[in-house]
């Protein structure tokens, strides 16, 4: 009932708009982030469904079904500090259309998060690069995307640590998930 609660007031409150600036890494490239690999007091688990209830340590029970989709199809890193749970990342496989179309054909980061606690530590680009890692090791991928707001700066910058390049901006507008968008592609330095 929440959820249907917090739609109609987002519907009533009108259209939102959001910028997401996304970066690109291939597999050429990947070199730059060995640094973060091995970030002091971190270390990583890949979740599977059964163990996807770790989350729930530093992430509300609403967030808990996603989880429990999304560790069958994709990759879902738990990342600790000093044995606590931190923080998570989503690596989303090509043929995976959970984001929708516009990422249908790409691997692409997402769903990152690490809790407040534990900003500052250099958490984010440790999950980045090691699923980055992963991703281009074990999976043979030969190109990852990700993505970060305009507005979360600390995203943008863990991104960029790692090696990761800008490559595009979108733009969307819409209510409770509807969603119109429009890209610009740069060119790399």
């Amino acid at each position: 009932m929440k959820s249907v609660k917090r739609i109609i007031k987002r519907i009533l409150k009108g259209p939102f708009f959001n910028i997401t600036y996304y970066y690109k890494m291939d597999q050429d490239s990947s070199k730059i982030f060995a640094p973060y690999l091995n970030v002091k007091s971190c270390e990583y688990e890949i979740l599977t469904k059964e163990k996807c209830y770790q989350v729930m340590e530093i992430r509300k029970e609403n967030v808990k079904k996603t989880f429990e989709e999304i560790c069958d199809k994709q990759i879902v890193l738990l990342a600790r500090y000093d044995g606590k749970v931190a923080g998570h990342a989503v690596l989303k496989f090509s043929e995976d259309n959970y984001l929708g179309k516009h990422w249908f054909d790409t691997s692409f980061i997402h769903y990152c998060f690490v809790s407040p606690v534990y900003r500052g530590k250099n958490i984010y680009p440790y999950m980045m690069a090691n699923l980055s890692a992963i991703a281009f090791e074990q999976y043979q991928i030969e190109e990852i995307y990700g993505g970060a707001n305009k507005n979360n700066i600390s995203s943008q910058k863990g991104i960029q640590k790692v090696g990761y390049k800008k490559v595009e901006t979108g733009f969307e507008v819409g209510w409770g998930g509807i969603s119109l968008f429009k890209f610009w592609k740069i060119n790399r330095e």
